[in-house]
Formats: structure tokens, sequence, C-alpha cells
């Protein structure tokens, strides 16, 4: 068992460190977690091509099942530790019980037929002198105690060669001449031939039982080194295994803490350069986990945080709607797209006359509530997409699909007419016009502000650019604010 133990744990050693070699050097290039490394870096790792491909499919795992496969080889270790030592065990028990129910039974039972044996002489040797039948009685007794004894021999579980044959007719000759020469009362013989003949058969029957017990005791402490032998081996055995185990406890926790915790490190590193303003720095992790999922999905933030950025600093800081920048930019991709597309614009009429009758001030604030009124017209009666800007000053941008468009730019020109009274006074609002100066330096009637809007869709026409685009509804816009109150022209033109 040692010997086959040994080899096993060896070829397993040498196998894992190759592995173990090559997934450190992955580790170390995860820019390229597909192309094996050179044979310099890690050695033998081309002689297992098997080994080669576990290591790459390793690295695509996810997290969960890379710690799972990093306890593989210390359960298989330990498994390894629990057969082992079960079979020593079993081993360990079977001698143990051939001990017990075997060797110990046969010189237990070898003793005591010698003393069976001499005792049959004493008791036969006093009843020729004593006469007593209670010690013929005992004579006989210790006849059957020796043929019980044999039974015992011939019962236990393992046959030992043991001649139990030979062993009663010894017996029955030697007993047959104590009752020939001691118990039979007519007989007269010379002690000292008596004696002769006596320790002669003795001999015989006394060399055969001190055989059966020789034989045991030469198997019993063959059994006993080969334990002894067997338990220093399996403690051999088990050191080697635990070392092993510990070794690979150590690597395995190095190897997938080092796995995770460097592109973490990583992604560290990129949040605190993109905190900098750093949008432009990528992360390099391709290594099929989670942790390579978060790096694709970092990246993508990184990306939409570079334009969120760019829509912030374009964005106006009196209404916080993005500005002109962005508003060419989603007007771009969504012409580039080639879906159906609705472009409004706005433009707060006369608000020049009222800026000069009120104030800049008063002015900002009908600014945002234009801006207040066209995002709450898109939240409550848009689509996700829609999109509102402000170009500037006192025009308005509204980019959505086609679907609806027309609604939600009436709902900005009512909301609008609902709430411009409020920025007017009692007395403007009662004749119903303030005079100012027009561009031209005359004094002049202008009623209340009101919205004028223009609608351009790629319906009925092709839209080619944002340049275009802006041109359509420039043109409608001016036809629109010829018109009185708030008014909604919309493109129907077609393409010639």
């Amino acid at each position: 068992m040692y010997f086959f133990a040994l080899p096993l744990i060896r070829v397993f050693c040498q196998c894992a460190v190759v592995c173990l070699k090559g997934c450190l050097v992955l580790v170390n290039n995860p820019k390229k977690p597909y192309i094996v490394p050179p044979r310099s870096e890690a050695k033998g790792i081309a002689k297992f091509p098997l080994l080669q491909r576990i290591c790459i499919y390793f690295f695509r795992l996810d997290i969960v099942r890379k710690l799972l496969l990093g306890y593989v080889p210390i359960f298989f270790l330990l498994v390894l530790f629990v057969g082992l030592a079960l079979l020593s065990f079993n081993t360990l028990n079977q001698l143990t019980g051939s001990i017990v129910k075997t060797d110990i039974p046969i010189i237990e039972q070898a003793n005591g037929l010698v003393d069976d044996v001499w005792a049959q002489e004493l008791y036969a040797k006093r009843y020729a002198i004593l006469k007593s039948p209670e010690t013929l009685k005992l004579f006989h007794e210790q006849e059957r105690v020796f043929q019980r004894r044999v039974e015992i021999l011939k019962s236990v579980p393992e046959d030992r060669g043991l001649d139990t044959d030979l062993l009663v007719t010894l017996q029955k000759q030697y007993q047959q001449f104590l009752s020939g020469q001691y118990l039979n009362p007519g007989a007269s013989v010379v002690l000292v031939d008596i004696e002769k003949k006596l320790r002669l058969q003795q001999e015989k029957l006394l060399n055969h039982i001190a055989g059966f017990r020789r034989s045991a005791v030469a198997d019993q402490n063959e059994k006993i080194r080969i334990s002894a032998k067997m338990s220093d081996n399996a403690f051999k055995v088990a050191l080697s295994v635990c070392w092993v185990g510990l070794f690979f406890a150590l690597a395995a926790a190095y190897w997938v803490t080092r796995s995770i915790v460097t592109p973490l490190r990583q992604l560290n590193n990129a949040t605190e350069r993109i905190a900098e303003g750093d949008f432009d720095h990528v992360v390099q992790i391709d290594s099929g986990d989670e942790i390579g999922d978060l790096a694709l999905s970092f990246a993508k933030m990184s990306k939409r945080l570079k334009l969120l950025e760019a829509s912030s600093r374009d964005a106006s800081p009196l209404t916080g709607l993005p500005g002109g920048v962005a508003i060419d930019r989603v007007l771009s991709n969504r012409l580039a797209v080639g879906k159906d597309l609705t472009f409004c614009m706005f433009d707060i009429d006369h608000f020049k006359a009222y800026n000069d009758r009120y104030g800049y001030s008063r002015g900002n604030k009908v600014i945002k509530m234009a801006a207040d009124v066209l995002r709450e017209a898109v939240e409550e009666n848009g689509l996700p997409g829609d999109f509102a800007g402000h170009i500037g000053g006192d025009d308005f941008v509204l980019i959505c699909k086609r679907h609806g468009a027309q609604d939600i730019c009436q709902d900005v020109l009512d909301r609008f007419d609902q709430h411009i009274g409020e920025y007017y006074s009692p007395e403007d609002l009662l004749t119903g016009f303030i005079q100012a100066k027009n561009r031209q330096g005359v004094v002049q009637q202008f009623p209340v502000a009101a919205l004028s809007a223009a609608l351009v869709t790629n319906e009925k026409r092709r839209l080619n650019n944002h340049v275009q685009v802006g041109e359509i509804a420039a043109e409608l816009k001016k036809a629109a604010k010829k018109m009185p109150g708030s008014v909604l022209i919309v493109d129907n033109r077609q393409s010639s």
C-alpha cells in the first residue's frame, strides 16, 4: 500500500505543479489569457497539452467555479488520505483479528494441553499409590478437558495446518500407557523402565504440542512486525499527504486570491483615474468571469460618464437642459440610425420687449418656466428616449419619435399660455400689451409673450444632417412668429 501511494502522490504533485506554474504565468499576463507562456517561464507545460487547455479553460470560468475548482486538489488529497487511512485500518484490523481469533487461542490451548499432559501423569501416579476413586475421576476429567481443547484448535478460523489427528493419536497412546502402567492393579513393571517409556511417550506428545505453539507464536510475531511496519508507513504517508495538502491549500488560496485581487486593484486604479477626469482610461481585464464582466460594464460607464460630463459642460446653467453640442450629437445619431424622427424648435415671441420692460431677472424666470413646461410635457406625454434641449436664450428643442409628437408640442404651447400671465403685472394683462422699443428703436406695443413652434419630421422627406434640419426648422419658426399667439407649424413638404 505504501509503495503504491507514494508514486501516486508524486505524479499528482508533478502534474499539479506544472498546472500551477501555467496558471501563475497566465495570471501575470491578463492581457493575453489565451497565449501559452514561453518554455522559459513555464517549463514542462508544453509537454502536457491537456494541462495547458485546462489552465486556459480555468481562466474563463466565473469566480464561483474558480473557487470550487481551487478546492479540488485539497478534496482529492483529503479523499486520498481518508482512503489510505481506511485501507491501513482495515489491514491492521484483519491482522489484529487474526491474532486474537487464531494465534492467541492456539497459544493458549497449546499451553493448556501441556498442563493437561502433566496433570494426567500426576493423577495416574497418585492413583497408583492411593487407589482413590476421586483421583481416578480427576484423571478421566482431564482427558475430557484435553479433548475440548483439541476441538477448539480445530475450530480456529484460519487453517494453520495443525495436525490435530496426530495429536489425538499421540494423546491416546499416552493415555493408554498411563492406564496400563498406573491404573491397572495387576501390572508389575520396574519403575525405571516405566519412567523411560513414559518420558518417550510424553516427549512425542509435548513436542507435537510445542510445534503448534511455535507456529502460532511465529505467526503472531510476524503479524505484529507487519502491523508495526504498516503503522510506520501509514504515518509517513499521512505526514506526506498533510504536507502536500498544506502546500496546495496555500497555493490555491494564493492563486485564487491573486486572480481576484489583481483585477480588483486595476478597477480601483481605474476608478481613481476616472475620478480625476481621465475618462479615456481603459481597463484591460479579460478574465471571462464576473470581474471581466464588471470591467466591460466599467468601460461602458466610463464612456457614458465622458458623454455626461460633456453634456453637463454644455448644459444651460439656468435651465439645466443640454445645450447646442448635445443637441447636435443626439440629432446626428438619430439621423444616422435612420428611424422615425421629429425635431421641434420653440421660440418665445416678444421676449426682447419683455426683457426691456421687466428686466433680465424676470426674463430669466420666463425662460426657466418655458424649460419647466417643456420638461413636464415630455415626462408626462413623451416616450423613453425623448430629448429636450436648450439652444440658448429663448430657443428650445424637442427631439422625439413621430408618434404623438404634435400632441407633445401642443401641450407645451398650452402650458406656456397658462403660466405666462403670472409673469406680467395686472395692468399689462388688463391692457393686453406692453410698450417697448423695437429693434429699430421705435416705441411699439407688444402683446403678451407666446410660443412659436416649428415641427420637422422625416416622414415625407429625407433628412440628411442636423444642419439641414436646423435650417428647415428656422424657416418654419420664422413663419410661425408672424402669426398671433402660440402657433405650431408642421413641415408637410415631401422630397422632390
